[in-house]
């Protein structure tokens, strides 16, 4: 009896791992679709619109089920999973990006003419390059271009620690979300920027979506 409880608990387990996979395959897919499809002006347009209702808020949903409860305890393991799984990674291909800014620019990877969204580039000089090393990367504030989908590690970083924070002194998930949710509008509307963050709004926009699948 123990025996079929024990394998019944590894069944579900299992089915649950899967799931998730399952969930951020299908996150994945529809980015790279999202992305694929013209922005303005494309009869796929409002395919495009309807993905970008929930595909990134989806991965941050799904990084708030996956909370691990011991954590809660533990700031400093909490905090330095996350230097080691985010910050570092975003240092090390942040860094590698910068120093091939101006490779890039040579091969018309980069350009001053075109860009995304009008955005253009030129050719650093070292001391602009330093400064991006330091104002940029090491502050983890933004990136390169060609690594412009990071913006989700940045603000997976600091959602994660916003909802540790609510959750240690709330400790009601929901009450805590209605009150993260309030801040962003707060943040993004009335509250100044704090210089050469990344915190936001949107950080705690995405805090709410970790919070609601507590």
């Amino acid at each position: 009896m123990s025996e079929t409880i024990v394998n019944n608990r590894l069944i579900a387990e299992l089915m649950k791992d899967s799931s998730i996979t399952v969930a951020k395959g299908i996150g994945i897919i529809l980015m790279v679709l999202g992305h694929s499809i013209g922005e303005y002006g494309d009869y796929l347009t409002p395919v495009r619109s309807f993905i970008y209702m929930f595909h990134m808020p989806l991965f941050f949903a799904l990084s708030g089920y996956c909370f691990k409860e011991k954590y809660l305890t533990d700031f400093k393991t909490f905090i330095w999973h996350k230097v080691k799984g985010l910050y570092f990674p975003f240092v090390k291909y942040g860094l590698l990006f910068l120093l091939l800014h101006n490779v890039f620019y040579h091969l018309n990877i980069y350009n001053g003419q075109y860009g995304w969204r009008t955005y253009v580039s030129h050719l650093h000089t070292w001391q602009e390059t330093l400064d991006k090393v330091y104002f940029n990367i090491i502050l983890f504030t933004r990136s390169e271009q060609l690594l412009g989908g990071y913006w989700f590690i940045v603000q997976l970083f600091w959602a994660s620690i916003i909802a540790w924070i609510v959750i240690r002194i709330i400790r009601n998930p929901l009450i805590g979300s209605c009150i993260v949710l309030i801040m962003s509008v707060l943040y993004d509307k009335f509250i100044p920027t704090i210089p050469y963050s990344a915190i936001g709004g949107l950080s705690f926009f995405s805090a709410f979506f970790l919070l609601a699948m507590q």
